[in-house]
């Protein structure tokens, strides 16, 4: 997957934290495994168009795509055909099936795939399911990201071929390692990252990598180096050579021995000799630029992560996107000035935390570009209510002004023009990504291009506009080669643009600087740096590397830029853009010209800014000293012919094969008397390809055959609406496993301790539509026949009567949750859930019980990353046989200190406080073998409810006495840790609980309080 975490385990392990920061822990663990049954995220899944499967079928390939992407996949198949040839000649194996390639035609369509049951985080370019081998991912507009990508995920479907079974075994480092370096070689951007890490002494070696202790992004750039190493000293057949070895041996040293005649620990020397003499001399000479100046800095926001600065109109503030926590933000900061105090200096402001509403459902960290607005306003890319757009949002408290939705896949880099109250914007549709421009007031849309080249970063001076696009046979466009700057004006919009520049490099981020020159950024000289084109509104002829200035020569990668002119150095055009905007020489905060910019420093992005005289007085001489030559970059060639077709747009076949490995779990056990017992659960899920039908199966055994329980679901979710059918059949009072709990508690804390005996059989059918990305409706209808027959009560319980009762019921739901979860459970964020269940009585004599119920969870992440957590929940059973079903509480999980399930009644209620940290960091243990039972979290919890008949008589407090009454409270300490199950249901913790009852002034002596352990999910 590219954006995927494997997980270690067998004879090949790793140690140390999977991650180091909660940021990366939630950007990476909502992916722990592909055939998880159960998801991590709150979102709901909406896609934005209804899937219709077509197939291009080629020798090796099946090319599944949708309405309007024949193109993409045609291209896509030549891809696909040209690269196997030359992976499997330098893995030397062959796969004995077709790879099933699924495109989707936007990242939101790929988010809501029905094939991965998890929604993929934003950074998630694609994945390559274990079990089947599927290769799926989205198409974003550009050609080059998509070979980058399909390729990437190609060679893991080989990597899974070659080692069969498990191959999640294997570090990450060298899974996504191979993959980056067998697609794309050593490129640029892998340079950059590696060049910046080894300048300032942070480069991690194999060790590092191997055990996990690095920023999760370093597993491919980290291992892409790596691979690199192994093609520049030994060739690049040894790449695949060693992933072999290691498949075949099981033990690293052997393997290392075997394909390298080294130990991993001579490796690790050789390779970190080979990375100093590549950047020995660019550690060297690294200097510091005097000229720019530091906006933020990680060490005192705590926030290494910084994109798309942009200045506001009078120059007094920039805004970029940044994290709040762990939610994705919209920062507006102050640009520091000499003598400014430090505090105001470091006043970082966050506007609006995305991802918490379904004004803001998506962030589009890769493809957004911030600018400011008329009325103290900031537009950017977003998706609301499932539709994406461009919103404008108020600065002063982040409310959304307005939304326009677009139709089309993508909308990317939005750039707002004052002077025409317009937007240029990259719009993706189909298999082309075009730009457009939209009237902000009068809603007009206008196309500006029309090919199949990757257009972005438009703007637009006087009647000008200039843009990024790559360029070459728009019948290949995956061949295209470098990115430059292109002009249109006057009328000449949907003519071929002129290009502005010849340079062996690519080109990003062009931005106005005074007299209709631009600035922009190319790593043409190796490292990616500011360059100004002048007179760029007249020029006729591209210009080379020689006509250009250089502005900057810094050692590291900068990335994003914007400008910003005040009036006295601007032309006419400017000035009335400026005015229009409400800046004045008067309100002017910086000097004549100043730039902004992002720049790659100890792997993180810091804003910087720098003031360049407009008249040449600040080209810089010599450039950065060069470690990568764009120049001398170069892909493997693909075929120029599109692959032989075995088939154009064959229908999709929904097929059922198995989802995930089925699961088989047998015990028994016998006593002294020579009794004995057998119970036994098998599990199993099929779904077709593309995951529209799923169909899961659990039964279970218990003593004999008369007790044998069955349950089977059956899901549909190609459209918006999710459908859901059931049949289930149960018998006995001790289930051992259940859908909702497939832990070890029913063994633990049996809920059915006072049933002689209870059969259960029925039915039931539902639908769920997502409102929104965190808001959805559901309605169930369910017809059963329950049977239970109770044991004589004790006189401190409740006296239970038989049931026989058959019973149709109707349930509605509303949920609403935004929270960000991990396999420790949520992290922050709020839900509500709101549910009434109604029955439905055709003949008269079914169960006649109305129940109603409500649930509230509040969770708040502090930077320490421990966090609050609350939950209110309450409900009440209605109607004439409502004393048939009263609601317990009591116990793990509810009202903690006290036994399982001790409180009845027809209303209940349940609120609980907990504090949760980190315990134990990392806790290995050597014997029988080396394991780690990972983070161990620690949690202090406070617990109070009731369950009760007769509301007008419950009294929770004794004001005589001064201690509760119905209300029962407790309060206690637990540390948790990942189930053992964790990769069948992550977010499933173990835990142990100490807890004592309290009743305001008593509770008992810690040598009494009660240790309970339960396998579940943390509220």
């Amino acid at each position: 997957m590219y954006h995927f975490l494997f997980i270690g385990g067998g004879a090949i392990r790793r140690k140390g934290s999977p991650v180091q920061r909660v940021k990366d822990f939630v950007a990476l663990l909502v992916l722990v495994l592909l055939f998880s049954p159960m998801t991590l995220e709150a979102q709901q899944k909406i896609s934005l168009n209804t899937p219709h499967w077509r197939i291009l079928e080629t020798s090796r390939f099946q090319i599944h795509y949708q309405k309007g992407s024949y193109l993409l996949a045609l291209e896509a198949g030549r891809i696909a055909e040209s690269e196997a040839n030359r992976i499997e000649e330098l893995l030397r194996h062959s796969i004995g099936h077709k790879i099933k390639v699924f495109l989707y035609p936007s990242d939101q369509d790929f988010q809501a795939t029905s094939i991965l049951p998890i929604i993929p985080s934003e950074s998630t370019g694609g994945f390559t399911d274990f079990a089947r081998h599927r290769v799926v991912l989205p198409f974003t507009g550009d050609y080059q990201k998509l070979r980058h990508v399909l390729v990437h995920e190609i060679v893991h479907a080989y990597q899974f071929d070659i080692a069969e079974e498990n191959p999640g075994r294997y570090p990450l480092w060298l899974m996504e390692g191979m993959c980056e370096y067998l697609s794309i070689g050593w490129d640029a951007e892998a340079d950059a990252r590696i060049r910046d890490l080894m300048i300032h002494h942070r480069m991690p070696g194999l060790v590092d990598l191997h055990y996990g202790n690095v920023n999760p992004y370093m597993y491919y750039k980290g291992g892409q180096s790596i691979m690199h190493f192994i093609a520049e000293t030994f060739g690049e057949e040894r790449i695949g050579l060693f992933y072999k070895e290691l498949v075949t041996l099981e033990d690293f040293d052997a393997a290392f021995k075997s394909a390298f005649g080294v130990s991993p620990a001579a490796f690790d020397l050789m390779y970190r000799d080979f990375l100093s003499a590549r950047y020995g001399q660019a550690m060297a000479e690294a200097e510091i630029d005097e000229r720019i100046s530091r906006l933020t800095f990680r060490y005192l926001d705590g926030v290494g992560f910084q994109l798309r600065p942009v200045f506001s109109p009078d120059g007094q503030y920039f805004a970029y996107l940044s994290y709040d926590g762990i939610f994705p933000a919209l920062v507006i900061q102050r640009v520091g000035r000499p003598y400014m105090e430090p505090e105001k200096r470091n006043e970082r402001m966050v506007v609006l935390r995305q991802l918490r509403s379904r004004d803001f459902e998506q962030w589009y960290p890769l493809t957004n570009r911030l600018s400011f607005g008329p009325s103290g306003s900031v537009f950017l890319v977003t998706r609301k209510e499932g539709r994406p757009g461009i919103a404008q949002v108020s600065v002063r408290d982040g409310e959304l002004i307005k939304f326009v939705p677009l139709p089309f896949d993508m909308v990317q880099f939005p750039k707002y023009d004052s002077q025409s109250d317009s937007i240029l914007f990259t719009g993706v549709a189909g298999a082309a990504a075009d730009l457009y421009r939209i009237g902000w007031s009068t809603g007009t849309l206008e196309r500006i291009s029309e090919n199949p080249f990757y257009e972005s970063d438009a703007i637009q001076y006087g009647d000008c506009i200039f843009y990024i696009s790559d360029q070459g046979d728009p019948n290949r466009p995956a061949d295209a080669g470098f990115r430059t700057l292109f002009r249109k004006c006057g009328g000449e919009f949907r003519n071929p643009g002129k290009p502005l520049l010849k340079l062996k490099g690519d080109v990003s981020h062009p931005v106005m600087g005074p007299n209709c020159s631009v600035y922009f950024l190319s790593n043409h000289e190796g490292v990616r740096n500011v360059y100004r084109l002048s007179g760029a509104c007249e020029r006729e002829e591209a210009l080379d590397e020689r006509r250009i200035q250089r502005i900057t020569a810094s050692d590291t990668e900068i990335l994003f830029l914007d400008s910003y002119v005040t009036s006295k150095g601007a032309n006419e055009s400017s000035r009335a853009s400026r005015t229009d905007q409400g800046d004045s020489p008067a309100d002017a905060g910086l000097d004549e010209f100043s730039l902004l910019f992002s720049r790659l420093e100890e792997g993180a992005l810091e804003v910087r800014m720098i003031s360049p005289d407009p008249k040449g007085d600040s080209e810089v001489q010599e450039p950065s000293f060069a470690t990568f030559h764009p120049s001398e970059y170069q892909l493997p060639d693909l075929d120029p012919k599109r692959p032989e077709l075995q088939s154009l747009d064959r229908p999709y076949d929904p097929a059922l094969t198995l989802a995930r490995p089925p699961i088989l779990f047998i015990t028994g056990g016998s006593d002294a008397n020579g009794n004995s017992s057998l119970a036994g659960a098998a599990y199993f899920a099929l779904a077709d390809d593309s995951g529209f039908h799923d169909l899961e199966g659990l039964i279970t055994y218990q003593d004999s055959p008369v007790n044998t329980n069955v349950d089977i679901r059956y899901g549909y979710s190609r459209w918006r609406a999710n459908f859901y059918a059931g049949l289930y059949s149960s018998r006995g009072t001790f289930a051992i496993f259940s859908f909702l709990d497939f832990s070890l508690n029913q063994l633990l804390y049996n809920p059915y301790f006072r049933l002689i005996d209870q059969r259960s059989t029925g039915g039931y059918a539902a639908v769920s539509y997502p409102l929104h990305s965190f808001g959805a409706l559901s309605v169930t209808y369910e017809v059963a026949r329950e049977e239970k027959a109770f044991t004589q009560a004790q006189p401190e319980q409740r006296e239970r009567e038989d049931i026989f009762q058959n019973r149709q019921s109707f349930s509605f739901q509303y949920t609403f949750d935004n929270t960000v979860n991990s396999i420790y459970g949520p992290l922050d964020g709020q839900a509500l859930r709101l549910s009434y269940s109604a029955p439905f009585r055709p003949g008269g004599n079914q169960r006649h019980v109305y129940v109603a119920g409500a649930e509230y969870r509040f969770y708040h992440l502090f930077d320490d990353f421990s966090l609050f957590a609350f939950r209110a929940l309450a409900a009440r059973v209605s109607g004439p046989d409502a004393d048939l079903y009263p609601l317990s509480v009591g116990g793990y999980y509810t009202i903690r200190g006290y036994p399982f399930l001790e409180f009845e009644g027809r209303n209940a209620f349940v609120i609980n406080l907990e504090y949760r940290f980190t315990f134990i960091h990392q806790l290995l243990f050597g014997t029988p073998f080396r394991w780690s039972p990972g983070l161990i979290r620690g949690a202090i919890f406070f617990d109070a409810g009731a369950a009760f008949d007769d509301h007008r008589r419950f009294q929770a407090f004794d004001g005589d006495v001064g201690v509760t009454r119905d209300l029962n409270a407790s309060f206690g300490v637990g540390v948790h840790w990942s189930n053992f199950l964790w990769f069948i249901f992550p977010g499933a913790l173990m835990k142990i609980e100490w807890a004592t009852p309290y009743d305001g002034k008593r509770s008992l002596p810690l040598s009494q309080w009660e240790g309970r352990f339960s396998v579940g999910f943390s509220f």
